[in-house]
């Protein structure tokens, strides 16, 4: 079903960053059956790097499988030791007894945070960075929306994706102007 649609828009992408689940893996197969997808999110992390992994690899899997990391646990565990926050804790107890040697234990804690590269390897290039100021003007009155008004706001997106994405620090620039401007 490669590009059986032209463009297929997602939204509230975030809640689908589960391993295994149905609406992750339908996430999947409309992102492989589409020319172009637009995945929205007011929430992009939710202060854990490993919660994009799932979503990452179901909007790009060759990329992620080209960066090294597997499907499931072990390229979650993978990708977060590289993008996420691990604390390492290291315990010694010392000897009951003469005879015996300490006792060590470490334990690794998953923290919040995720590291600044991971937005320059995967969402400065995937991504596109849109305040509600920028598209503002299509937004629906508290009507329904047609499906011509999505197909005009999926375009507008990619009109607004076509001209910062020609190098990545537009996007980060047109958002500057955009806020300075009255």
């Amino acid at each position: 079903m490669d590009e059986f649609f032209d463009c297929a828009i997602a939204d509230e992408v975030y809640e689908l960053k589960g391993g295994d689940t149905a609406q992750g893996n339908a996430l999947g197969t409309l992102a492989a059956s589409a020319r172009h997808i637009a995945v929205l999110t007011g929430t992009l992390l939710g202060g854990y790097a490993d919660e994009l992994f799932n979503i990452l690899f179901r909007l790009g899997a060759s990329r992620m499988l080209e960066e090294g990391f597997e499907y499931g646990e072990a390229g979650v565990r993978a990708f977060t030791e590289i993008y996420g926050l691990l604390e390492k804790f290291t315990v010694i107890e010392p000897a009951d007894n003469a005879c015996s040697e300490a006792r060590v234990t470490t334990r690794v804690r998953h923290r919040p945070g995720a590291s600044p590269l991971l937005f320059g390897h995967f969402l400065m290039s995937l991504g596109a960075f849109v305040s509600l100021e920028d598209i503002s003007d299509a937004l629906p009155t508290g009507r329904k929306w047609s499906a011509w008004r999505w197909i005009s706001l999926c375009r507008r997106l990619t009109r607004i994706w076509n001209r910062t994405s020609r190098r990545p620090s537009a996007s980060i620039e047109a958002t500057s102007r955009s806020r300075a401007s009255p």
